[in-house]
This record gives structure tokens, C-alpha cells and sequence, in this order.
């Protein structure tokens, strides 16, 4: 069957239609292949020069002989020579002094490819100078080897700062007048200490390493103490301990510690600074508190105790200290020896009261610079011996002796020896004396000492 000619001019459009968008299409392929081509052209050598040239680390290509037969400009600028001079000269033309054979370095290189690690290799520069590569490298399918060299200057000069921040650290350790020691986290195992913890606790070297620290705690609690505080973040600080040295001695020491990286590792770190001398003193110290407190007590108890009256009084007359005889014979009440009374005070109260029978005017013995030994009577006829001193700090200390007491005490004495005893008042007062024993005044030197220290005491 014929077709109309509208029929066939439109078959005609169709296939131009179609004609036109198959030769669009391949356009687009031939587009596609160009791009692709441009971006990954694969070249005598391999390389995709359009990257590599941009590359701020070396690239490379040696053959099998160590012939340099393709590089970037990185490495001419790392090495100082052309292009064209490196490509008419082998790796080893360009090794360093020393170094291994480019064929041994390939070898550890294929190495260490396997273990995932890079080489170092030294290279000379033109002008003479050292260079040191990272290196990392494969071999090709037709045996050539691609390497990648970066410039390893900053890496190792940042490695020698470290090793020497390091050695300097571990000199400041080793002399540090403090004892450290390295523990496991959970405190049971040394596996460090430095020269001035084994001289604390008496071990020579390493020979505490491996050891449990706990151990050498006098109190093996404060050890197990410290681990829960340190794991939890805390800081344990200045924590008074107390250890045993190797010969079994006590050593204080001011204990801290904390979980830090050392050596590598997560570690308990202690510090522990020795205060076993402060310590000592501090005992001593507290030995001679209770001592001196012991010392009191007694010479209280026994001035309390004394059949004579006692009164002290200090720099400032203001009543220090008394015994009950005193308050007895001056008839004084609790109110009227209450803190801050001074002698002028009581004396006022005698004469108010008229406690004494005073011969003369009270302006007699109202002075300090008068105050020596006499005798007075008091309202009730008894007669007191009075005996004052000056203390070494500018007080007054005074007994009062009961003379009939005293009289009688002498008339038993004497009466036991067969001897003579006066009858007058004179002679009675001279027999008095003459048997004194010597009590009231050992008491009177006694506290005036006691007074002394305890005023220099508490000036310190």
C-alpha cells in the first residue's frame, strides 16, 4: 500500500527527529569520554600529572636499577635539583652518608608497607645539606615503585623537643626532694618510684618496683583509702600518713596522689614529702604539753592542799591565784576573789570588813615597795607570819603562816628531842623560824618558775 504524501512527509519529520536526538546523544558520550580522559589520563608513565604537580609532598617513580623515572616538583624543590637532573640520576646518588642502599631501604619499605608503618630516609640536598623523608610506597604491576615523601624536619625536630622535655622531666623526677611512685589504678602493684622515695623507705634501686604499696602503710586503710578517692576524680591531698621503712622504722610523710598518664599508662601517681622530724617534735612537744599540764596540776593540788595560805598576784596586781587557807583566813567570799580583783581591791574589803587588826595606818602596807616579811593579827586573834616575793615578771606572790599553828607544831618538835621551848612571843616567832620546814617557800619559788614559763609560753 502507497502512502499519502502528508503520510510521508510526516514519516520523513519522524526520522529526522529521531536522527537528530541519536546524534545528540553520542555527542554526549564523546563529551563524557573527553572529560573522563582529562581528569584520568593514563600516560607512558602512570601518573595523573594535573594532580600530582600540585601536591606539597614528594612523588616518585623508580624503576627496578633505582632509576628516578618520574617526580613532581615538590621533590626538585625539597632536593634543589631539576627535573631533568633527577631523571638522569639514581636514589642512591642522593642518599645521605650512612644511609642503607636504596635497595635495603625498598625492602623495608615493602616491609613496613605490610605492617602499616612509614620509613625514614635521609637524603642530601645539591647544596650539600640533610633532608629526611617519611616514606610510603607500593610497587606497580610492572615493578616500578610509587613513593610518597614527606618532609619529616618539623616531625622530628617536635620528637627531639619531646625527648628533650622528657629527659628533663624525668631529671627533675629522679632529683626531686619529694618521693614519687607510679601505681596501677586500683593501687596494688609499683611499677615506678623515683631515687628519693626508695631512700624514705629504705629500698635500694628498683627493688620496690612490682611491690604492693599497701604493704608499707603502718595502717594498711590509709593505702586502701586513698584508691577510691583518686579513681573517682578526686585529688587527695596532704593526707597525713604514717609508713614502714625497710628496717621497720616510722616515716611521716604528707601524702598526695591523683590518676594521671604516665608513661603511657593510666596511673595513681603519688607525691609523699617526709615531715618525720616535724612529727617527732610535734610529739615531743605534746609529751612536754602533758608533762608541763601534769606539772601544774601537782603544784596546784599541792599549794591547795598546804596548811599556809597562798596568794599570787601579777605585774598588773590583778589576782592570779589562791589557795582555800587564804580564802580562810581573810574570811573572803567567792564574789570578792572573782576574776580582775586586785590586792588594793582586798585590801579595802579588810578595812571595810575589819578583817585585820591593823597596828598603825593602812597606808603602811599599801605599798608594793614595802611589802617585806612582818606580821599581823587578825580580828579573830590569830596572828599570820606574812612572807612576800617578787616573781621574775613583776608579780607578787605571798604566804601567810598561822604563827600558833606553827608554835605548836614546833613545841611537839621539840618536846619529842627534850628540848627548851621559849614561852615570849619573840622567842616564840625565833623558835618559829628557827623549825620552819621550808614547805611555804619551795611553793613561793615554785610558782614564781611555774609563772615564768607559762607567761614565756604564751608570749611564743
Amino acid at each position: 500500500m502507497n502512502a499519502s504524501p502528508d503520510t510521508a512527509a510526516d514519516l520523513m519529520r519522524y526520522k529526522k527527529a529521531d536522527l537528530v536526538e541519536r546524534i545528540v546523544a553520542l555527542q554526549g558520550r564523546v563529551d563524557q569520554w573527553e572529560e573522563v580522559s582529562t581528569i584520568q589520563p593514563i600516560l607512558s608513565n602512570g601518573l595523573p600529572y594535573r594532580y600530582i604537580d600540585l601536591a606539597a609532598d614528594a612523588v616518585l617513580v623508580v624503576d627496578r636499577d633505582s632509576n628516578f623515572v618520574d617526580l613532581n616538583p615538590a621533590l626538585c624543590s625539597q632536593l634543589g635539583y631539576s627535573r631533568a637532573e633527577l631523571l638522569g640520576m639514581k636514589v642512591d646518588d642522593v642518599l645521605s652518608a650512612g644511609e642503607d642502599s636504596w635497595q635495603k631501604k625498598r625492602e623495608a619499605i615493602e616491609l613496613n608497607l605490610r605492617n602499616s608503618a612509614n620509613v625514614e630516609l635521609a637524603c642530601r640536598r645539591k647544596d650539600g645539606t640533610t633532608i629526611t623523608f617519611d616514606i610510603s610506597a607500593r610497587t606497580l604491576d610492572d615493578g616500578r615503585f610509587l613513593a610518597f615523601a614527606r618532609d619529616a624536619t618539623e616531625r622530628k625536630q617536635a620528637e627531639a623537643a619531646v625527648r628533650g622535655s622528657e629527659a628533663q622531666l624525668k631529671h627533675i623526677i629522679e632529683t626531686s626532694p619529694v618521693g614519687i611512685a607510679g601505681t596501677n589504678l586500683d593501687g596494688s602493684e609499683i611499677f615506678f618510684t623515683n631515687t628519693r622515695f626508695n631512700e624514705l623507705l629504705g629500698w635500694p634501686g628498683d627493688d620496690l618496683v612490682g611491690e604492693d604499696p599497701r604493704a608499707y602503710f603502718a595502717n594498711p586503710d590509709d593505702g586502701v583509702a586513698i584508691v577510691p578517692h583518686s579513681q573517682n576524680g578526686e585529688r587527695v591531698v596532704d593526707r597525713e600518713v604514717e609508713f614502714r621503712s625497710a628496717d621497720g622504722g616510722a616515716i611521716w610523710a604528707l601524702l598526695t596522689a591523683v590518676v594521671l598518664n604516665l608513661a603511657g599508662r593510666e596511673a595513681l601517681v603519688a607525691w609523699i614529702y617526709d615531715i618525720t622530724e616535724l612529727k617527732q617534735a610535734e610529739l615531743a612537744l605534746l609529751a612536754a604539753k602533758d608533762d608541763a599540764a601534769n606539772a601544774r596540776a601537782l603544784l596546784a593540788d599541792a599549794i591547795e592542799h598546804s596548811s599556809d595560805g597562798f596568794v599570787l598576784f601579777d605585774a598588773d596586781d590583778r589576782l592570779a591565784a589562791y589557795n582555800s587557807k587564804y580564802q580562810e583566813f581573810y574570811g573572803y567570799s567567792d564574789d570578792d576573789l572573782k576574776a580582775g580583783v586586785t590586792w588594793r581591791d582586798l585590801f579595802v574589803v579588810d578595812d571595810r570588813r575589819q578583817t585585820i587588826a591593823w597596828e598603825g595606818s593602812l597606808s603602811r602596807t599599801t605599798e608594793k615597795k614595802n611589802w617585806h616579811d612582818f606580821e599581823h593579827k587578825l580580828s579573830d586573834g590569830r596572828w599570820l607570819d606574812l612572807h612576800w616575793r617578787p616573781t621574775s615578771l613583776g608579780g607578787m606572790v605571798g604566804v601567810q603562816v598561822d604563827i600558833r599553828l606553827r608554835a605548836k607544831r614546833a613545841k611537839r618538835s621539840s618536846t619529842a628531842s627534850g628540848g627548851f621551848v621559849p614561852t615570849s612571843r619573840r622567842r616564840r616567832k625565833e623558835s618559829a623560824y628557827s623549825t620552819r620546814t621550808g614547805e611555804s617557800w619551795m611553793l613561793i619559788q615554785q610558782v614564781a618558775r611555774c609563772s615564768a614559763t607559762r607567761s614565756t609560753s604564751s608570749a611564743k
